[in-house]
């Protein structure tokens, strides 16, 4: 799915609805693998979300990788500066999905993927390039 590069004003007011330092949410071209990433100006104070919608095969993709950029910012994974036992890059982004997964509706109130989303999970989780539906 590929989106006209640029600010997206749609997505960058779900995302203002969840913390009001992130000032937008833009597609554009990333580097490598890298599907979406949060950048952060002025000690943390602000944030823009990154999106690569290029390496997305549906819309799923693209709402998951928005709430998993939001759970950085939501979850103060950029926060350093408080006494709390930073954890490791690794713990940080399974606790940003499971934050999106949840926001997306992929799991239900108590953490269980949802009947019928079974798919749109595996499919999701593993990152691949073609829509599990379509086929």
């Amino acid at each position: 799915m590929m989106q006209k590069d640029g600010i997206s004003p749609f997505l960058s007011d779900i995302a203002k609805k969840y913390n009001k330092n992130i000032q937008f949410v833009m597609f554009l071209k990333l580097p490598g693998n890298q599907a979406g990433m949060v950048f952060s100006r002025k000690s943390f104070r602000s944030h823009e979300i990154l999106i690569d919608d290029r390496k997305m095969p549906c819309v799923y993709h693209i709402f998951h990788t928005l709430f998993h950029e939001i759970a950085h910012v939501v979850l103060s994974h950029f926060d350093y500066s408080s006494n709390e036992f930073i954890v490791t890059i690794e713990e940080q982004e399974k606790e940003a999905d499971i934050w999106a997964f949840q926001e997306i509706g992929i799991y239900d109130e108590v953490g269980s993927i949802k009947e019928g989303e079974m798919v749109c999970f595996k499919c999701l989780q593993s990152r691949i390039r073609t829509c599990m539906k379509k086929i």
